[in-house]
């Protein structure tokens, strides 16, 4: 039997309206990863500067999901 995780977590870019977020995964995830992941330079006017997009995470759960099996093998 596979184990997998169900990731979920509430995402609040500045600028935008807060979005539920769900993932599934081989790999168990921390809020820190999740808040990496999410967090990805945006290029800036010099080609040096990169600007990064911070998001904050609300409500993180990693839940085991024990028993998934996917379709076709993949």
């Amino acid at each position: 039997m596979a184990v997998r995780y169900k990731i979920t977590a509430t995402i609040n870019k500045s600028g935008g309206s807060p979005t539920y977020w769900t993932r599934y995964s081989a790999v168990k995830m921390t809020r820190a990863e999740c808040d990496r992941m999410l967090s990805r330079p945006e290029r800036g006017r010099s080609r040096r500067a990169y600007d990064y997009n911070k998001v904050t995470v609300e409500s993180f759960r990693c839940e085991e999901i024990i028993g998934v099996t996917r379709k076709h093998g993949r």
